[in-house]
């Protein structure tokens, strides 16, 4: 499952599409990213993940694409 994704400032709560067995890890890239910016997963589960995108501790938006993989 690969998917293109708004994150907010606040974060973002993703669904998977796919049930997975074993919580997946997902990969993320971060769309034209600033120097600073960083991934904050705060929730994975089986069904899917919560995440914020930071940049010297503030929450930013960006546009990301993640992949996970089924188990």
């Amino acid at each position: 499952e690969s998917k293109n994704v708004t994150v907010l400032a606040d974060g973002v709560s993703i669904l998977y599409d796919a049930h997975f067995h074993a919580v997946p890890e997902p990969q993320i890239t971060i769309f034209d990213a600033q120097e600073g910016d960083k991934e904050k997963l705060t929730y994975q589960g089986l069904s899917g993940f919560t995440i914020q995108i930071v940049n010297g501790g503030i929450g930013v938006e960006r546009n990301i694409n993640y992949m996970v993989q089924k188990y």
